[in-house]
């Protein structure tokens, strides 16, 4: 893999600050106005220290020496927060080895004043501290320490902020299952604490490990969420760190000019705000575009200022990484750009090995997998130009087997399950609360109803009123009657419209789909497995996403219903094709049908007609038109309904036809319409024919 992953802080300096400050001035001007040395003083000097961590960290300092000084007279229990501050303000200059001393002076002073939530904030900072110089492990027992302490509080924002760090870490280790864990479960609690800032970098970290695994079309789905996001809030660090992602993406997809673009987005904005971080990243990018054009002499310049920065900042993960950048480009440079460089050219080969080493040492030190693979690469790649054969062919060798490690069909699929289960679970829970609130709705009318029914039934007693109350009492109870089969109707479509996503998302078509990509790369097919696994994930998203409409454009339903039967057809290795026709009059984008309704019966042909048949199968799907309906058939040339009855096999009992019944019996209901389901057995197969009522958009 040519990308190397750089550290993108989206989130960490920010978290600890607090989410609202009062303007520098106005602290100051207290600050002047209270001059005796008490607890006043000393919370004003703590609140200065931190508001100026992000104004002027010099000052920023001064007051948090103060405030410590003065703690320590006072015997305040707020000692352990001035030094929380001062180290505040050197987290935010990148001086990360006196914010780890700092911190580390400042848990004892919280334990003694048992300020929980003080330790808790200081453990987080420590782990951002170590993520900042790449020990990974170390920030991720940092921060579990913190999780605890948080989960013992009931902290649900904050515990959410330390599972994202946790993802953080475990995906610049390459332990991609995890990181999804926490990243997911820190997911969840933002969207149910409403929290949309930290909701937007979770779907960029996200998006993060799509790129790592090279998925860079999903990556971008992520990342445009967050991007959107964060143009709505108006903030630029988090609109700096995700147009770089997005940069990353496109480059992967081998658009260098749109990934160029990007990235020179995100540079200026980088060096408008001095994230050092952040610009030490994207030159590192756009030199690495250059590198990959075999402009040398233009991506070297690049390479050199981010390194300068990285060594300034002391991110080993970066100085490793632009190690192996400025090799390569030394590698393969011309001998002028050598000599303008003070480097001789005879001198080139053990130069170029200089620096690869040194990355291959640093990646290993801090146990950076992708980095170790990209040293290892780069270092045969040497070896072979050294015309040393034998020594470049066992650097490949380590090479492939770690990258494969990488890469294990384990992780991979974990990931896409994992994806997929949390969107699916997502969607249940949204469905089955829509069918509770509806029962619910039920049920309080009824119970008004049953009021009303008992205040009626009390004034019968008077004879004048008698025919009066039993019009009123035979209406209301009517009108009651009628409403509760509304509301019961409702849950009913409810009900249907969850079986139907179930039946849909049909866990023998998951599982299958997920054993073909395994049996794939059992095979080292990774071709024929990067394609299955794109057709898989892309048909989840659709289904997903259509699920949510009431109707979508035959064009889009057509799509999906396509890409199940590529994928039944590949995993069955090919044993049957299809057709679809569309009649000319019938404008596919425009003309609107039920998701997915079709698709329990091509389900059908292919595991009750064709799964059992001898020889090559056929499924031919016609759309036509006639008068106000659409007329749908599906026709195989399978083994026949009589033969199919006699499978009685678990696996082979099917929910979708009658789901998708009791779809179009609700259709009827809502449009008054005659859609209908009609089976004909052929000669050789069946054939299905759905007519619904044609609906237009327009």
């Amino acid at each position: 893999m040519k990308r190397i992953i750089f550290i993108l802080l989206s989130s960490c300096s920010a978290i600890i600050t607090s989410a609202q400050r009062e303007p520098a001035d106005s602290i100051a001007a207290l600050l002047e106005q209270h001059p005796q040395q008490d607890t006043v003083r000393l919370n004003l000097l703590i609140s200065f220290a931190n508001t100026y961590a992000e104004v002027d960290i010099s000052k920023g300092i001064a007051a948090a020496d103060e405030a410590i000084l003065l703690a320590k007279k006072l015997g305040a229990p707020q000692l352990g927060k001035a030094y929380f501050a001062k180290a505040l303000n050197y987290m935010n200059n990148d001086e990360y080895s006196q914010v780890l001393k700092t911190l580390d002076i400042a848990i004892p002073a919280f334990i003694a004043a048992g300020d929980s939530m003080g330790l808790a904030r200081t453990y987080f900072g420590k782990g951002l501290a170590y993520f900042n110089i790449s020990a990974y492990d170390t920030a991720i027992l940092q921060h579990q320490k913190a999780l605890n302490i948080y989960k013992a509080l009931g902290e649900q924002k904050r515990m959410a902020n330390v599972l994202n760090s946790i993802g953080a870490n475990y995906r610049n280790l390459s332990n991609y299952p995890k990181a999804i864990d926490y990243y997911l479960e820190a997911l969840s609690k933002y969207e149910t604490t409403g929290s949309t800032n930290e909701t937007a970098m979770t779907l960029s970290n996200i998006g993060m490990i799509y790129k790592d695994i090279e998925d860079y079309s999903h990556a971008l789905g992520y990342y445009e969420k967050a991007l959107d996001t964060y143009r709505q809030l108006n903030d630029k660090k988090g609109l700096a760190k995700t147009l770089t992602n997005m940069g990353i993406a496109y480059d992967g997809l081998k658009n260098g000019d749109k990934a160029l673009g990007y990235f020179q987005q995100a540079l200026k904005i980088s060096e408008e705000l001095d994230l050092r971080i952040e610009i030490c990243t994207n030159l590192a990018e756009i030199g690495i575009i250059y590198k990959d054009r075999k402009e040398y002499e233009t991506a070297l310049p690049y390479f050199k200022k981010a390194m300068d920065i990285a060594v300034e900042l002391g991110n080993k993960r970066s100085i490793g990484t632009l190690h192996n950048h400025i090799g390569a480009v030394l590698l393969h440079c011309s001998d002028a750009l050598l000599k303008k460089e003070g480097i001789k050219p005879a001198d080139r080969y053990s130069k170029v090995l200089e620096h690869q080493f040194a990355g291959l040492k640093l990646a290993k030190e801090n146990g950076l997998l992708y980095e170790i693979s990209n040293s290892l690469g780069l270092i045969s790649e040497l070896y072979e130009a050294k015309g040393d054969y034998k020594q470049s062919l066992e650097y490949h060798k380590q090479f492939t087997a770690l990258r494969d490690s990488i890469f294990s069909d384990k992780s991979t699929m974990e990931i896409a399950r994992k994806g997929v289960q949390y969107e699916f679970e997502k969607k249940e829970v949204l469905t089955k609360a829509e069918n509770e609130k509806q029962q619910a709705l039920a049920a309080a009318e009824i119970n008004r109803q049953r009021i009303i029914k008992n205040s009626v039934m009390a004034g019968t007693g008077i004879l004048l009123l008698g025919a009066v109350s039993s019009f009123v009492f035979y209406k209301r109870r009517r009108d009651a009657e009628i409403s509760k089969a509304a509301a019961e109707f409702k849950a009913q479509v409810s009900e249907t419209e969850m079986k139907a996503l179930r039946a849909q998302m049909n866990p023998h078509f998951i599982f299958n789909s997920l054993n073909s990509i395994s049996d794939y790369i059992s095979r080292n097919d990774l071709k024929n497995a990067d394609h299955y696994l794109s057709k898989f994930a892309k048909i989840m998203r659709m289904i997903l996403e259509n699920s949510e409409q009431k109707e979508v454009p035959l064009a889009d339903d057509l799509k999906a219903l396509e890409l199940y039967m590529q994928l039944e057809s590949a995993r069955m290795n090919n044993r049957f094709s299809y057709e679809i026709n569309v009649a000319a009059d019938i404008d596919i984008e425009n003309t609107l049908i039920p998701p997915l309704i079709l698709q329990p019966f091509v389900e059908n042909s292919i595991w009750h007609g064709l799964s059992q048949k001898k020889g090559n199968g056929r499924i031919i799907i016609n759309i036509t038109k006639q008068q106000n309906m659409l007329n749908c058939t599906v026709e195989d040339n399978g083994i026949g309904r009589e033969a199919a009855a006699k499978d009685t096999r678990p696996d082979k009992k099917s929910l979708g036809m009658k789901i998708t019944k009791a779809r179009i019996d609700i259709i009827n209901k809502l449009k008054k319409s005659n859609a209908g389901v009609m089976l004909t057995d052929l000669a050789e197969g069946t054939k299905v024919e759905v007519k619904l009522p044609l609906e237009l958009s327009f």
